[in-house]
């Protein structure tokens, strides 16, 4: 299913960039899309009949657009580039769907595995409870929901760090931190946090932004702590009129360093942006593949371990009853 937001950004752009009045190019944009987000679009229709700009427009439905992506569109009107800052905005959000659809392709055998798991390993009480008449038929119910806990607490608990803590704060400073350690899932998340300055300071900077104020929103929209504090160095060093690349933390990449500060020298740092945007985000979505394939190789040999450990302890208790007799 498309996404909505995407068809909007990519149809907006495509008549804006072809010279269509956005008077014009607002009611063609909301026929490709449908339901809340068509009314949506006509909304906004209206609001630039009454004289309001796309950005305020956009910032009275916060339901539907994030602070960044209003300031862009802002900065895309002043600076009369908003069909190319939409474009990008289209662009940037097909690559976040794309990264989740790699995700989330790749857990759904885990989490196929988890629930057979659930399901069979508990099979000797309910064998006890029909066949020996020990126990409840529903102490095995109790059991599967016991096991399924073990992954849905920490899931439902991620999930609420996620969503319901604060962008800043020292439970996020802990959750980030402990996301980054996280193998290959935890370099994934920092390539994408690289990727999400970096392509958000090309998108400021090259649409005319100062540097300090493009430096500044890039590193909110950043979106982990601990990368925002390897890079926070670099945006103080450009307010006091010095090299950024000179600021960032010691941890940093090399290799993010050495580009950005060529494009510091050479006079081309929008295209350096740009190009370590687009490296990190390939470097993302590739260890993400790398979780995806082995994820479900981890999940089933431990689920082995936990059936060879239940059948070892099933001869142990035979073989000692009849030892003992």
């Amino acid at each position: 299913m498309a996404d909505p937001k995407i068809q909007f950004y990519h149809s907006l752009s495509t008549l804006l960039g072809a010279g269509v009045p956005i008077l014009r190019a607002l009611p063609l944009s909301s026929r490709v899309l449908r339901g809340s987000w068509r009314r949506m679009a006509q909304s906004l229709d209206a609001d630039i009949r009454k004289g309001m700009s796309l950005a305020d427009s956009l910032a009275r439905r916060k339901r539907y657009f994030e602070p960044l992506e209003i300031e862009l569109v802002r900065t895309g009107e002043e600076t009369g580039q908003l069909a190319e800052i939409l474009e990008q905005l289209s662009q940037w959000r097909e690559f976040l769907r794309q990264i989740k659809r790699t995700f989330w392709s790749g857990m759904a055998l885990p989490i196929v595995y988890i629930h057979a798991a659930a399901l069979v390993l508990p099979l000797q009480i309910l064998g006890k409870a029909i066949l020996l008449k020990e126990g409840e038929v529903t102490d095995y119910f109790y059991a599967v929901a016991g096991i399924l806990s073990v992954f849905y607490i920490p899931a439902a608990l991620t999930a609420a760090a996620v969503y319901l803590t604060p962008s800043q704060g020292f439970f996020r400073k802990m959750y980030d931190s402990a996301l980054c350690a996280v193998p290959v899932m935890g370099k994934a998340v920092i390539n994408l946090s690289l990727s999400r300055f970096a392509k958000t300071f090309a998108m400021l900077y090259g649409a005319g932004v100062p540097i300090v104020q493009a430096s500044e929103q890039a590193l909110r929209n950043c979106g982990n702590w601990l990368v925002q504090q390897r890079l926070k160095g670099g945006c103080l060093n450009v307010r006091k009129g010095l090299s950024m690349s000179a600021g960032f933390a010691p941890t940093m990449d090399a290799e993010f360093r050495e580009i950005w500060l060529v494009g510091e020298e050479t006079g081309e740092l929008e295209e350096s942006a740009q190009r370590l945007g687009k490296m990190y985000a390939e470097r993302a979505e590739t260890s993400i593949r790398v979780f995806a394939r082995t994820s479900p190789v981890l999940i089933y040999m431990l689920i082995m371990g936990v059936l060879a450990f239940l059948v070892v302890q099933g001869f142990l208790s035979i073989y000692g009853t009849v030892l003992s007799q």
